[in-house]
């Protein structure tokens, strides 16, 4: 055993590379950016114990659900205390009937289709999943089909289930009646926006009173048939609580004149945002216009789709009632009209610009005009302008106009 003393332990520095740091803050924007993309949070949940709680917040953050065998799989994992957190941790729900007919049951009678038809699982939903998706906020069903299997009439006993969900888009969905619908509706006692794309039931008759509307703060229709739009706006009277509506969607269709003149008064001390879109061009939608701008006093934002008539449309505007309105958006499609001459359209834009230079107009911040013209080089001397600005100095001053043309000949 050797008393000499022992060298001191030098440490070797030369390898000391000081690995660089990020904020977590910006590590989490950056997991946050990966939503969607499922393997890629995988790798980042697998990468450290830091990125783990970011990486499952994400992951879970959107789930769907496209057949009743994914939602009993769901059902059995749920009770598991382990998993029954990540549950909580969802905040968009899809739900989706990705099943069709195979080629061989579509050559089938229409009896046989019926008897085919995949039933929804929707209504399953509460009773597999009864407390693990309380923190759900929005909820998509897409192409669920009611109408011969119509939702159990219990669902709206389990309100528990929906009582988180604030945002509902039904797309592509069908129903045997228009009571099942409202009832369907009626089982969301927090519902704020409600959008219907595409969606329709067969029986005309309206909803009774058994089913009171929720308070919903924006409705949104698109691609949704004028006689839904008129039973959902009544519905939405029949409780006076469509006055607490701020936005208001029709896309493709409109209701009819006389639904507008009672909703208006009702919504138009509220209402904040309008969407007025007509396709294809359909004529008539001068009436729900001006009921429209000469009821609500307080919207913040404008947006139609006026088809031809565009000579009335200064007037239109001058209708407006609201001393409030932040931003306009307008598009104009002149190109089915071909009564009105180019220079008789270039005078229309000269007046709207008159229009919405003066002092009630004076909060506007931003209008934006798309314009799709035909120019007939048989009534025109020469090639017209196609910049829509020199028609509103007045705008174009303030700083506050921008223009989209497209020109057809």
């Amino acid at each position: 055993m050797s008393l000499a003393p022992r060298s001191p332990i030098v440490e070797d520095t030369s390898m000391d590379v000081s690995s660089p740091t990020f904020p977590p803050e910006i590590i989490d924007r950056i997991i946050d950016c990966l939503r969607g993309h499922p393997s890629d949070l995988c790798n980042c949940a697998l990468t450290c114990h830091a990125w783990l709680p970011r990486s499952r917040y994400n992951l879970f953050h959107t789930m769907s659900i496209c057949t009743l065998e994914a939602l009993e799989s769901l059902a059995s994992i749920s009770c598991m205390p382990h998993i029954l957190p990540h549950f909580h941790a969802v905040h968009q729900l899809s739900l989706e009937d990705a099943r069709r007919p195979s080629a061989a049951q579509s050559k089938k009678s229409a009896t046989s289709k019926r008897k085919a038809r995949v039933r929804p699982f929707m209504h399953l939903l509460p009773l597999l999943l009864p407390h693990a998706l309380r923190s759900t906020r929005v909820l998509e069903i897409t192409r669920a089909d009611w109408r011969a299997f119509p939702p159990h009439p219990s669902t709206r006993l389990h309100r528990s289930t929906f009582e988180s969900v604030t945002t509902l888009t039904l797309s592509g969905c069908w129903f045997g009646s228009c009571n099942e619908f409202v009832r369907l509706i009626s089982s969301f006692p927090s519902l704020l926006h409600l959008s219907l794309i595409n969606s329709a039931w067969d029986n005309e008759r309206s909803p009774g009173a058994a089913h009171p509307p929720p308070a919903l703060k924006s409705l949104s229709f698109s691609s949704t048939r004028d006689k839904e739009t008129n039973v959902v706006m009544e519905w939405a009277l029949l409780y006076h609580n469509s006055c607490s509506l701020r936005y208001l969607s029709f896309d493709s269709y409109s209701p009819s004149a006389a639904i507008v003149r009672k909703v208006a008064p009702t919504i138009g001390l509220q209402l904040e945002s309008l969407h007025l879109v007509r396709h294809p061009p359909f004529r008539g939608d001068a009436d729900i216009c001006e009921l429209f701008f000469t009821a609500c006093s307080s919207l913040l934002s404008l947006r139609v789709n006026i088809y031809g008539a565009l000579e009335k449309l200064p007037w239109k505007l001058s209708l407006l009632t609201s001393w409030c309105l932040r931003s306009i958006t307008l598009f104009v499609n002149t190109a089915v009209d071909t009564a009105i001459t180019f220079s008789e359209q270039l005078s229309s834009w000269t007046q709207i610009d008159d229009v919405l230079a003066r002092e009630q107009f004076a909060s506007l911040e931003a209008v934006d005009i798309t314009w799709v013209v035909m120019w007939d080089v048989k009534q025109e001397d020469s090639a017209p302008s196609l910049v829509l600005a020199d028609y509103f100095p007045q705008l174009c001053a303030r700083g506050i106009f921008t223009s989209t043309v497209s020109m057809y000949a």
